[in-house]
């Protein structure tokens, strides 16, 4: 059964589950629930119709050979129907002409057009035929791995990794040993695990003194649960390079008591071993190496105790600006902790002192509302600091049920560690997933060069020449699943539509919807063509949401996609959906046609 474009093994599946008598037939009735189960409502005229020209026998009842044809009949892929029909020539397309149209539609690069790459794809889809007729196009078009709207070159990593970390923006968790919210939410170790799996390279470690000064984590002064600190280390190292083998950066709020500390301090060397990068000099953060000099290794963030530094007191006895920076006594940090920290968790006081006295080892975190700030007041003065040092940026505390804010403002700022909540499902997880999908999923972006190397003529708020127009015509849905108040109501059919929207420098930032289409979670039309103009194409994140249309209740989700706009692929696109927490729900797809004129 191709011609559906349905994978023969999940059409089978469907079939398993509704031949409930495993008589290997199903019956008119059974036929409708089947139907009724893949999200698809028919006339009851049509599907009557339909099943006796199928039914030649006239047994009434179908055999899975039968319905597969009945499938065909439906003409259920006729939006793919249509694109062959303009580009076949007798019912055909040859190997020439599919060339042509990876060239000219598909917008491909020169080496991926060629006859022979053409005759390639064409044997792929087809039985070793070297033309496509409609179902090998089909196939060919609905493939989410052939035909994804994702650049080839952008799932492997391929940028520079040698530059310094504050380089790169690095894909990182807030409260990461939540499941829920942060006054009685659970705690687990599964939370950790989940974030490496999504990519995330910077997680939070909120330790606490527990019995017999064994150190825990949870929220403190708070009902949610604990955790051991150890646990966490362990799936650290057992996971935490499974997507990624670039660094891991445990950011830790330590609040536990010197011994606390210590234990800490003992669990990091048995735990992770030759794992942890350890400082060349103990009690000394030296210059970090560049992260893909790295691989495999975890670096802890951290306070440090007061160390000797020679430069900062000559310039103190110089009479510097600097000794406005001067550290003050810092009381109850054990040693052997601090030894093992790289990345100095340092308070910031302006960014005059900042300049003068950060090292590169030197970082700070910044709620939120100090992004917000920073961006109407000193937005420059940030830029420029991103450029030397990290930042990390937490959401605001009145959070409490673990919401996400805006990740965006920060990154067009050049913050490296925007740090959300994994654990909620939100628009601003999507929207992570999505910037960080590029460079192989490895969890480091390479941020722009004016984000590396100060340019006093970038803002983010202000506009620029318009650079591109983003042409995106959502065309179809595809084996969307139900949302979860249409599974919750017996014989309920999703009624679908899909917003899209830009997301970027504020005046790249736009957002359009298709119209909603009834009881048609299977293969709604939509045909539906929105225009968005893009002027910093290397900042934007174009993000899909496919919603389930509700009188009663808000819209469910049916499943997302995001992307960056310079990883994006034209022509006809078949775009993988995902669930809420970033899982894939295949084969659910769209098929998009995207074009960028210049």
């Amino acid at each position: 059964m191709s011609g559906t474009s349905i994978p023969v093994e999940k059409l089978k599946e469907e079939w398993d589950v509704a031949d409930r008598d495993k008589s290997g037939t199903l019956d008119l009735k059974e036929i409708v629930k089947l139907l009724d189960h893949m999200n698809l409502r028919l006339k009851e005229k049509e599907v009557k119709k339909k099943f006796k020209e199928v039914d030649l026998d006239g047994n009434g009842s179908l055999n899975f050979k039968e319905f597969s044809e009945f499938l065909e009949q439906l003409n259920i892929r006729g939006d793919i129907a249509a694109i062959f029909a303009k580009h076949s020539t007798k019912d055909v397309i040859t190997a020439e002409k599919f060339a042509e149209f990876l060239k000219d539609v598909q917008r491909e690069p020169a080496e991926d057009c060629t006859l022979d790459k053409a005759k390639e794809i064409i044997k792929k889809f087809t039985s070793g035929e070297e033309f496509l007729d409609e179902s090998g196009f089909s196939r060919y078009l609905s493939s989410t791995y052939e035909n994804g709207p994702f650049a080839k070159h952008a799932k492997s990593v391929y940028q520079d990794m040698t530059q310094p970390f504050a380089h790169y923006y690095i894909a990182s968790s807030h409260n990461t040993y939540l499941l829920a919210d942060q006054l009685k939410g659970e705690s687990s170790v599964e939370a950790y695990k989940n974030a490496l799996e999504r990519g995330c390279r910077c997680v939070e470690l909120d330790c606490w003194d527990g019995p017999n000064n064994v150190p825990i984590i949870y929220h403190g002064h708070t009902l949610t649960s604990k955790i051991l600190f150890e646990d966490v280390l362990v799936a650290v190292r057992d996971f935490g390079f499974k997507v990624s083998q670039y660094p891991i950066i445990l950011s830790l709020e330590v609040h536990c008591s010197v011994e606390g500390q210590k234990a800490m301090a003992e669990l990091v060397k048995k735990v992770l071993g030759t794992a942890g990068l350890l400082p060349d000099q103990p009690g000394v953060a030296n210059l970090l190496p560049a992260p893909g000099a790295l691989l495999n290794k975890v670096l802890l963030k951290g306070k440090m105790v007061p160390f000797k530094d020679e430069d900062f007191e000559k310039e103190q006895e110089q009479g510097s600006k600097s000794k406005k920076a001067a550290a003050p006594a810092v009381e109850h940090i054990a040693k052997e902790l601090s030894d093992l920290v790289h990345l100095k968790a340092t308070g910031f006081k302006s960014f005059e002192i900042v300049k003068e006295s950060f090292k590169p080892w030197d970082m700070s975190s910044f709620s939120e509302e100090k992004v917000e700030f920073f961006g109407k007041k000193n937005a420059g003065d940030f830029i420029e600091y991103n450029t030397r040092n990290l930042s990390r940026i937490f959401p605001k505390g009145t959070r409490f049920d673990s919401s996400n804010y805006d990740p965006v403002p920060a990154w067009n700022h050049g913050a490296q560690i925007v740090a959300l909540n994994y654990q909620t499902a939100s628009e601003p997880m999507f929207i992570n997933d999505g910037k960080f999908i590029d460079n192989g999923r490895a969890g480091y972006v390479l941020k722009p060069q004016y984000f590396r190397s100060f340019d006093p003529k970038f803002n983010p708020a202000e506009k620029f020449n318009t650079e591109m127009e983003l042409i995106v015509e959502v065309i179809s849905g595809w084996n969307l699943p139900k949302s979860m108040s249409a599974k919750s109501r017996k014989g309920e059919i999703i009624d679908p539509y899909v917003k899209v929207k830009v997301v970027g420098i504020k005046a790249d930032c736009g957002k359009g919807k298709t119209s909603v289409i009834r009881n048609n979670g299977y293969n709604p039309n939509w045909n539906k063509e929105l225009r968005f103009s893009v002027r910093k194409p290397e900042l934007a994140i174009l993000l899909f949401v496919v919603a389930d249309s509700d009188y009663l209740s808000p819209d469910d989700l049916i499943g997302q996609y995001a992307l960056p706009l310079t990883c994006l692929r034209e022509g006809y696109r078949s775009i993988p959906l995902k669930g809420k927490k970033g899982e894939s729900i295949e084969p659910a797809s769209l098929l998009v046609r995207f074009r960028l004129l210049k």
